[in-house]
């Protein structure tokens, strides 16, 4: 009846066959505890005021419609009007290069490779442990130990295995149709579905409260991997090919590759990541790769359920976009500046023109034209404005219908308009969107100031980043069996 019980509370305490479900939720509350303090701390004292609620509605529904005069730059100053010389080009590629012509470091791969598949032998494997799995359950251990110790379910695992309350068709038809026809408390024997190979153990049936049946149970997963002897094999055939091929063009290992059954990957430029086009992530290709020269061919290498064959055609250090190939790009942006640079002189005229003659006879004597945009709203981005355009919509809000703005100075030029129509929002439809409208205005505070948080602890924080080192030492063989690795980086 939604009403707390504090007898029945105790009862189910004292339930010694309730004891693995209140373990599990004790543990999940301990873990959960420290976040929902700290989050408690950070977000402690956000709230949202009536005033935020209608002024963000407002803006977000108030709409206006104008007509503008640009002094388009293109337009206003012929290309003869202006000069660039080739020391300036050459000055303001310097001065530029840094932030906009800057380049990582590239390379192109020709890549070789054979995925590891499963065989019998894998599969075999993995159900002669499920069986040992489900002799130790019969046997009297506990299952929800045995599934955090071995089941590959990230999901369930660290709950036991436990997968709740699940009504027929649920889940996928193999699982469904196995975990339907147990006995409570009993344990199946291995079985496959999508997902791996699978045991599974049923809990209790209860009907929800339309009436609809439902069961509890937990499994565990296991899934069918390639096997050390499957890698071992795949790797001796790839050292053979990468003997074979040493020296050789990229087209022609490419050719020999496909011809030796093995799947050939030709990369374009990519600049220095984990992540290879065509490939997936694959640090120890990049890694490998980064530090070879032009031509070199690689040993075997090992990633993920591949093993590969790799060919350094092409490596650009990191650096600069050479000064010829961005030459024209910086004499457009330079003739833009200067033309920008004498349109703002003819501001005053184009002011006075609008005082005198309106914004119609300003733009006939000038030669350009009045463009009508809208309706728009507060929020709006208009794409004809370029960036930085909350000067022109704050103008076309702050101004009565009728009304001639003066010069509005954006990045890509000045502006003159006025506005046409004020269309005003509807008061009853805020009424019934106040609370949504409070509440994703606090979603959007609480996660501006956890975004605060974090970047003010990692301003503070002194930490040294080895990833790239751990990466490459656990990609490389050890200098004999006994010699220590690395640990895995997850």
């Amino acid at each position: 009846d939604g009403v707390f019980d504090m007898e029945k509370y105790r009862a189910a305490l004292a339930n010694p066959e309730l004891a693995p479900t209140w373990a599990l939720y004790e543990s999940t509350v301990r873990d959960e505890l420290p976040l929902r303090k700290l989050q408690d701390q950070v977000l402690a004292g956000i709230a949202v005021t009536d005033r935020e609620v209608e002024n963000a509605w407002r803006a977000a529904n108030e709409q206006a419609r104008v007509r503008y005069l640009y002094l388009d730059p293109g337009a206003l100053v012929p290309d003869s009007a202006v000069a660039v010389t080739e020391e300036e080009l050459r000055e303001a590629y310097e001065e530029r290069k840094e932030e906009e012509f800057a380049r990582r470091a590239s390379a192109r791969l020709t890549i070789a490779s054979w995925p590891a598949g499963t065989t019998a032998a894998d599969t075999a494997r993995v159900r002669t442990e499920l069986d040992s799995l489900r002799a130790r359950a019969a046997a009297g251990e506990d299952f929800a130990e045995l599934a955090r110790e071995a089941s590959q379910d990230p999901g369930s695992a660290r709950r036991g295995g436990d997968l709740g309350f699940f009504t027929r068709g649920q889940m996928v038809p193999e699982f469904d149709r196995v975990a339907w026809s147990l006995p409570e408390d009993s344990v199946s024997a291995p079985f496959a579905s999508p997902f791996g190979w699978h045991i599974v153990k049923a809990g209790p049936r209860e009907a929800d409260t339309t009436g609809v049946e439902r069961l509890r149970a937990s499994h565990i997963l296991l899934r069918v991997e390639p096997s050390e002897d499957t890698f071992a094999a795949l790797e001796d055939t790839a050292a053979a090919f990468a003997e074979r091929v040493a020296g050789l063009s990229a087209d022609s290992l490419a050719a020999r590759a496909r011809a030796a059954g093995a799947q050939v990957t030709s990369t374009p430029p990519f600049e220095q990541s984990p992540f290879i086009p065509g490939v997936g992530r694959a640090p120890e290709i990049t890694d490998w790769a980064f530090e070879s020269p032009v031509g070199a061919v690689s040993e075997p290498l090992r990633s993920g359920n591949a093993v590969y064959v790799v060919r350094v055609d092409e490596r650009t250090p990191a650096g600069f976009l050479p000064f010829e190939t961005v030459r024209n790009q910086v004499r457009s942006a330079l003739l833009l500046e200067r033309k920008l640079e004498r349109a703002r002189e003819m501001e005053e005229r184009a002011s006075q023109l609008v005082r005198d003659r309106g914004l119609d006879g300003a733009a006939q004597e000038l030669g350009l034209p009045v463009v009508a945009a809208g309706p728009f709203t507060r929020e709006a981005r208009l794409p004809q404005l370029g960036d930085a355009q909350e000067p022109f919509i704050g103008t076309a809000f702050g101004l009565e219908p009728g009304q001639v703005s003066g010069p509005i100075r954006l990045p890509n030029g000045t502006y003159f308009l006025t506005v046409t129509d004020r269309v005003a929002p509807d008061l009853a439809q805020f009424e019934s969107q106040r609370e949504a409208w409070r509440q994703q205005i606090l979603a959007r505070k609480t996660q501006l100031a956890a975004n605060e948080w974090i970047a003010s602890m990692r301003a503070a924080a002194d930490v040294e980043d080895y990833r790239a080192e751990i990466l490459r030492a656990a990609s490389e063989p050890a200098e004999d069996a006994g010699a220590p690795r690395p640990p895995p980086v997850f």
